[in-house]
């Protein structure tokens, strides 16, 4: 359930002076109710929570908060996809992701969905108070630790998909979609060995063993379809030189 109270006009609330206000994303109610209790303590207002992503985008709609925490596995949507619609529909409104789990994927994922930070459920009160504050003042909150993480996850990524031909990308995307050399070949318009000499070759390049694991591999990667046809789908890997901000000083 979605529950909200009016919406504010204005900027974060550093810089005009309201009351910080934050929206909670999350389908578990213990947790939404947690961080209601912690959040209060800490002098910040939760103006309103959500369990879905059509839900927090609404929620975001309504109130502006200066902040949104946002669960990864949010139902509906997804954490990253939700937050890069927010990003985008409501600049206003700084977004950090939230997970139980310290996994280079999920951090990738927040810098790709431009999400202000990418925090841990196991944080303390304090820690997540000042994550918010900052989120609040348009800083970033990724540590050079972390963006050297993004940067080795994102060029894994690349160099699987840097070594493929460009009608074996063909071939994955329709592999991905679940379709049989057969359907490739009529797709693709190529003989069945042909199809199959391609699919072996992904299949080395990957390192994997079947076409079930292969589609394993591209899902927990993200590597997704407009990244195989070379689109763009995979943000480009983060330069040496852009990993010297600290924490609060910009993404």
């Amino acid at each position: 359930m979605v529950r909200w109270r009016d919406s504010r006009v204005g900027g974060p609330g550093n810089a005009s002076g309201d009351a910080l206000q934050v929206g909670l994303a999350d389908c578990c109610p213990a947790l939404l109710a947690g961080l209601n209790s912690w959040l209060g303590a800490c002098g910040i207002e939760v103006v309103g929570t959500a369990t879905t992503g059509p839900q927090t985008v609404a929620l975001v709609d309504s109130c502006r908060p200066h902040v949104v925490l946002l669960d990864v596995y949010l139902p509906e949507g997804g954490g990253p996809a939700v937050c890069r619609a927010l990003t985008e529909a409501f600049p206003r409104t700084a977004v950090l992701l939230l997970s139980y789990v310290d996994e280079d994927v999920h951090l990738a994922d927040s810098w790709a969905a431009n999400a202000a930070g990418f925090v841990l459920k196991s944080a303390t009160e304090q820690q997540l108070a000042q994550a918010i504050r900052l989120a609040s003042e348009g800083r970033g909150l990724y540590t050079s630790e972390q963006k050297r993480r993004i940067r080795n996850w994102q060029r894994t990524v690349y160099r699987y998909l840097e070594e493929l031909s460009g009608r074996e990308r063909e071939v994955l995307v329709h592999i991905i979609n679940g379709r049989s050399n057969r359907g490739i070949a009529k797709a693709l318009m190529l003989s069945e060995n042909t199809v199959e000499k391609h699919v072996s070759s992904i299949l080395g390049k990957f390192e994997v063993r079947s076409r079930a694991q292969l589609i394993s591999f591209c899902w927990h990667r993200r590597i997704d379809l407009s990244a195989a046809l070379g689109a763009g789908g995979v943000e480009s890997p983060l330069e040496d030189e852009e990993l010297g901000l600290a924490v609060g000083a910009g993404r």
